[in-house]
């Protein structure tokens, strides 16, 4: 064994090893204690550590997660006053487009929009043919969002990587607000403008292109990571989630409180955009002035050089392959094989974020590791249920009458329980349920005054528990959900549908407990968190945002008519396809995975940290075991 492949040794307190005098004569002076543990533990501040500039901070401005409630829960609530309003704004849209009521408009300065609420409630809630249309209007505008938004996330997610999580939330709350203006001047300027209420569409066309909210979720979920140690984040992508559903909870009942204090029209609606872009602006104030940005300066550093390595290996690799072609006299004489893969890179470059979802090889064993490709398949069908909600509203007001007032309440009681399932029982059941983490499956050789080493046998036991008990929480809340909508399928009253749908609330740790999953499955978490939350993020656009919509859209406008019901067993069949794929993972913690803390600058090539002396210094005694 050569000199710089020695194993490490850790010696009694106050001694060396003869063979060591030389070099820990030359090394004496940068360290102050050779009893001080080599590889200290990676806490919260790790990442904080690494930045003089966030070093020196006072810890209130430090990237912690605390910081990012109030921006979560005020989207949350600008979201939540809308989501009633524009089910409004719609059905008025699609009534006035069909002509099913002969509007008596006082005045040719009146229009449609100031016409009395209750119009609307009586005919137009009632007629299939305007839930339909409605139904394919709000498709139109979620599809534009999710198409744009998937084609972005590649880019945004690089942006993120480049220059820091707040800056991707500052934009997509851009975009955001952009639409809500788009609402106000269609509602009520429309009659001003050159092409009327389909100014609307130019709100998801800037929305998509700023990324929208799954990019800015990606972001969240990226300030979280950096903000927390490795290992299960379950409770904290949970209590994250159960944040969002407090604001939610809020909104739906602001607007709705504000709509029965002001006459009933259309026109009316426009109040509740102008409450949700003043809380926009303010956020967007508090993103750009006061959120400490988690991303420090070497890790950005570090995700450049790695950045620059993937474009170093693809171009030898075009290079390698090249040199082949010519050798074997099979390259084409006007090299236009180089142009179509050039083209063909270009054209998937938006869907390079979902590579990291890729089979990964096995440590010590032959195959592949397909859990991580498994989970986000079922996870992407998960995610297209979500398609269900604005459909499902427009279900209420179609079987029950309900207007916004009623939508509104009931909005924010199922988001109620939601917020309260995530925030406070999620988080009991997992203190209650998760086990302890295992022991380590040694004794160190030194005082027990000094912490023991954190050893790769004793990182992959944890993070194998870990992910475990994620896939357990995952499953559980998947059948809860399928539950709930086969309820809904069979109730018929108002009571029931709000039981049966507020059981979906039960299984909302789905979504946290499958990104904590995919996080633990990742090879390299701290280097390759970001690409995670950007491909999840690119599942989302795509799922919730483009076929989602479109296929709830489609079976709601096609069935709404005979068998309305027929968009809760659709979402049983989905939601069964993601409990098979689930039941098919095996996970392991045998995955490639970067157990060196870069920090020391030392080699990725796995050690031997237990304190065995090696070979060459005690001849005779038998080499190191791994673990």
């Amino acid at each position: 064994m050569s000199a710089p492949a020695m194993a490490l040794v850790y010696p009694a307190p106050g001694t060396r090893h003869p063979s060591q005098s030389s070099t820990t004569t030359s090394t004496s002076s940068a360290s102050s204690s050779e009893t001080a543990p080599l590889l200290p533990r990676r806490d919260a501040s790790f990442a904080s550590s690494l930045d003089p500039k966030q070093a020196a901070r006072p810890w209130y401005r430090g990237p912690r997660t605390m910081w990012l409630i109030p921006f979560a829960l005020t989207a949350s609530l600008s979201r939540g006053m809308t989501l009633a309003p524009r089910i409004a704004i719609y059905t008025h849209l699609a009534c006035k487009s069909l002509q099913r009521v002969h509007f008596q408009l006082p005045s040719p300065a009146h229009s449609f929009d100031s016409l009395d609420a209750t119009v609307l409630a009586s005919k137009c809630l009632s007629d299939p043919a305007v839930q339909a249309t409605a139904s394919k209007l709000q498709t139109l505008m979620i599809v534009i969002v999710g198409v744009l938004s998937a084609l972005t996330t590649s880019w945004w997610t690089t942006f993120s990587d480049k220059h820091g999580r707040t800056k991707v939330m500052a934009m997509a709350l851009i975009g955001v607000l952009f639409t809500d203006v788009m609402f106000i001047v269609a509602t009520n300027y429309s009659r001003y403008i050159i092409g009327g209420h389909h100014i609307l569409v130019l709100g998801p066309l800037l929305e998509g292109l700023l990324g929208s909210y799954p990019v800015m979720q990606a972001a969240i979920n990226a300030y979280i990571s950096d903000s927390t140690n490795e290992g299960s984040r379950s409770k904290v992508f949970g209590r994250f989630t159960g944040v969002s559903c407090i604001g939610l909870a809020i909104g739906p009942s602001i607007g709705s409180i504000i709509l029965s204090r002001i006459p009933r029209s259309s026109s009316d609606h426009a109040y509740i955009f102008y409450i949700s872009v003043t809380c926009a602006l303010a956020n967007l104030l508090y993103v750009l002035l006061v959120l400490p940005e988690s991303l420090t300066a070497d890790a950005r550093d570090a995700l450049a050089v790695a950045r620059q390595q993937v474009k170093d290996n693809r171009r030898a690799k075009d290079e390698r392959r090249e040199a082949e072609e010519a050798a074997d006299g099979s390259a084409p004489a006007y090299g236009w094989a180089k142009h179509v893969r050039r083209l063909k890179r270009r054209v998937l470059k938006p869907l390079q974020p979902l590579k990291v979802f890729r089979p990964q090889a096995r440590i010590n064993r032959r195959g592949k590791d397909y859990n991580l490709f498994i989970l986000a398949i079922a996870y992407f069908f998960y995610l297209l249920t979500s398609g269900l909600s604005p459909v499902k509203y427009l279900y209420a007001g179609h079987v029950f009458s309900w207007g916004a007032n009623e939508l509104g309440h009931y909005i924010t009681l199922v988001s109620t329980i939601r917020a309260v399932f995530l925030l406070f029982l999620l988080p009991m059941i997992i203190k209650a349920f998760k086990p302890a983490p295992p022991s380590t499956p040694f004794k160190p050789n030194y005082t027990s005054g000094n912490p023991a080493p954190d050893t790769p046998a004793a990182r992959r036991a944890r993070l194998a528990q870990n992910i475990k008990f994620d896939l357990r929480v995952a499953r559980v809340s998947f059948v809860i959900e399928l539950a709930s909508y086969i309820a809904a399928t069979a109730s018929n009253s108002p009571l029931g549908f709000v039981i049966s749908t507020s059981l979906t609330s039960f299984g909302g740790g789905a979504g946290p407990a499958a990104q904590s999953l995919a996080l633990c499955l990742l090879p390299n978490p701290k280097e390759d968190s970001g690409k995670l939350f950007g491909a999840i993020s690119m599942m989302q656009a795509i799922s919730s945002g483009v076929l989602g919509p479109i296929a709830f859209g489609l079976v709601y406008s096609m069935t709404v008519a005979h068998f309305s019901k027929t968009i809760y067993v659709f979402t049983a069949g989905i939601l069964f396809a993601s409990l098979v794929l689930l039941s098919l993972m095996h996970p392991t913690a045998k995955v490639k995975r970067d157990l060196e803390v870069q920090r020391r600058g030392r080699s990725r090539v796995s050690k031997d940290l237990r304190g065995v002396i090696p070979t060459r210094m005690a001849p005779g005694a038998p080499p190191a075991s791994r673990p």
